[in-house]
């Protein structure tokens, strides 16, 4: 009989890992449609989806970078299930992103007068350094996409946020990744998802938006 540990210890490798391949395959090879988008929605998702906006909400307030804050509350859970379980980031969640960016650098632009460089510059930077982890095969487009809307919605708050972000889903993603190596849960050919550890780092440089607001 395998012990409790055991137990976990497989439970997190079948998540953390590879999910079998003929089941991802056969999701990978459907356009991800709203309708399909909505059929990975699960009871669990939705508080976690009110806990998130109540966090978007107090953590950026009533200022430029709060429609994009909100609407990655909104996408982070379902985006986090799909990720672990087809390793793919659908554009049916993540573009609209790019929508709710656009309006946020719109709303500074109005506010301030001038374009909002900082924000601008932060996105431009995170979505070349991982384009380039893209074509090296290590990431997918979605983690590229997703990146640079967290990117220019903390970069509405602080430059530093964007770096934050970026470093604490490197370092989380490279810990989980040594930690299955160690204990030969994975090998180099493993694929492991990145897109939570993208939403863990930018829920994580969100926190500390609250202070970043106030420098």
């Amino acid at each position: 009989m395998s012990s409790p540990v055991e137990n976990t210890g497989t439970a997190i490798t079948k998540v953390a890992t590879v999910v079998p391949m003929s089941a991802a395959q056969r999701e990978s090879t459907h356009p991800f449609t709203a309708r399909i988008a909505l059929g990975w929605m699960r009871p669990w998702q939705f508080p976690v989806m009110g806990l998130l906006v109540a966090a978007a909400i107090y953590s950026f307030g009533p200022v430029p970078g709060i429609l994009t804050a909100v609407w990655l509350a909104l996408v982070s859970p379902a985006l986090c299930l799909i990720d672990l379980r087809v390793h793919r980031l659908p554009n049916v969640l993540v573009v609209p992103g790019f929508m709710t960016l656009a309006a946020d650098l719109a709303w500074w632009w109005a506010a301030a007068g001038d374009a909002p460089w900082a924000a601008l510059v932060g996105a431009v930077v995170v979505g070349a350094l991982l384009l380039v982890a893209n074509l090296a095969g290590v990431l997918g487009m979605g983690d590229v996409k997703l990146a640079v809307v967290q990117a220019g919605c903390l970069g509405l708050v602080s430059p530093y946020l964007v770096t934050v972000s970026l470093m604490l889903a490197l370092l989380a993603g490279g810990v989980v990744s040594a930690v299955l190596l160690v204990q030969r849960r994975a090998d180099r050919r493993s694929r492991m998802p990145f897109g939570p550890f993208l939403i863990a780092g930018f829920w994580a440089a969100a926190v500390c938006a609250v202070g970043a607001r106030s420098i």
